[in-house]
């Protein structure tokens, strides 16, 4: 396997100068991953970041290498998934260690090159998977209705140090909230597009930090590592409820009506209660699946959210709650909300829930 390497440069330069470095540092590894598209599957794509830095120790670096291990090894149990996997280090070199591929023997063989210490520059190798996420569209996978783009995969601590700190052996005392708030920049950023799993190892992880990178992005979250194996089916899991045959745009959030036509579509198989879990998860949460075009039409609402445009509709300060018709989850958490203004998609005008954004909580 054709391997690439390139650190970045120690610089004591300020975030803007660092920043131009680390987009550099990106393009080079998307033309990397591009020379080696060849050893790309024709499943979903993940980008793990694995944290090497010396606040994890020996018991969180072995949790680490055996957490990655298990879904690696989960992910080679379903060769007809075929799982992209790229994996950036974080510590004492903060590089791409494998660009994309589905050689998981290989892949897992990775960390055996890879040293315990050095700091922890997390928005750095946030940075540089940039790279590998390709353009507006790339490296996207269909699965039925379901548009999957690139996930993040944090395997740390969640313990930040020095943005611009790429090679010292010297961790700083106290992490800085200007490193903090840099580290929360970039990851809202990608989290716009992409989802962020936090898989917390270590002796005391920041679980704060770790639960707001997951949370602030579009599908990301919590993962415990004892259900390391469990993760890496999620992709299997989707695709078996892309084969459901209801209309999940109006039963999404019905469970008793998905585990029926999931019973009803495979006869035959048998899934786990942590399978059906998922599945039910995946079907409520449908509409973070959707195209790029629905992303940018969302983005381009949320700019210009808090205006009274429909006369046909409630106005600002009515209080509402879910239609028959909502399919957002329990992002309402089944209580009522406050309407705060108007989407400009007039064809959605006569469904309440889908016209305007709603506040929760509030009773």
């Amino acid at each position: 396997m054709q391997f690439f390497q390139h650190d970045v440069k120690t610089m004591a330069v300020g975030y803007k100068n660092c920043r131009d470095v680390l987009l550099e540092q990106a393009a080079d590894d998307a033309q990397n991953i591009r020379k080696l598209q060849y050893q790309h599957g024709k499943g979903p794509y993940n980008i793990f970041i694995l944290d090497t830095s010396s606040s994890l120790g020996e018991q969180g670096f072995t949790q680490l290498k055996e957490t990655f291990i298990a879904i690696v090894d989960e992910y080679s149990k379903h060769p007809d998934i075929e799982e992209n996997v790229a994996v950036i280090v974080c510590g004492r070199q903060t590089k791409f260690l494998r660009y994309y591929s589905n050689q998981y023997n290989d892949i897992k063989r990775c960390l055996d090159e890879v040293e315990l210490g050095g700091p922890c520059p997390l928005a750095t190798a946030f940075s540089i998977s940039q790279g590998g996420l390709g353009e507006i569209t790339g490296y996207s996978r269909i699965m039925g209705d379901f548009h999957v783009r690139p996930r993040l995969v944090l395997i740390s601590d969640g313990k930040q140090t020095d943005l611009t700190d790429f090679d010292s052996e010297i961790l700083p005392e106290v992490e800085t909230h200007e490193n903090s708030n840099i580290l929360l920049q970039v990851t809202r950023a990608l989290g716009r597009f992409h989802p962020i799993f936090c898989i917390p190892v270590g002796e005391n992880p920041d679980l704060i930090t770790l639960e707001f990178i997951s949370a602030q992005s579009r599908g990301g979250k919590i993962i415990n590592s004892d259900i390391a194996r469990q993760f890496a089916r999620y992709s299997k899991n989707m695709r078996t409820v892309s084969m459901l045959s209801f209309t999940m745009k109006n039963d999404g959030n019905d469970r008793e009506r998905i585990m029926t036509s999931l019973v009803c579509t495979f006869p035959e198989s048998e899934f786990t209660e942590m399978d059906q879990d998922d599945i039910f998860e995946i079907c409520s949460r449908k509409p973070l699946y959707c195209s790029m075009e629905g992303i940018m039409e969302e983005i381009e609402d949320e700019q210009d959210l808090f205006n009274e445009r429909d006369p046909n509709m409630p106005p600002l300060g009515s209080r509402v709650r879910r239609g028959r018709d909502w399919q957002w989850g329990n992002q309402d958490r089944f209580g009522p909300g406050t309407v705060v203004g108007h989407s400009k998609k007039g064809k959605l005008k006569n469904l309440i829930y889908l016209a305007i954004v709603l506040a929760y909580n509030e009773l």
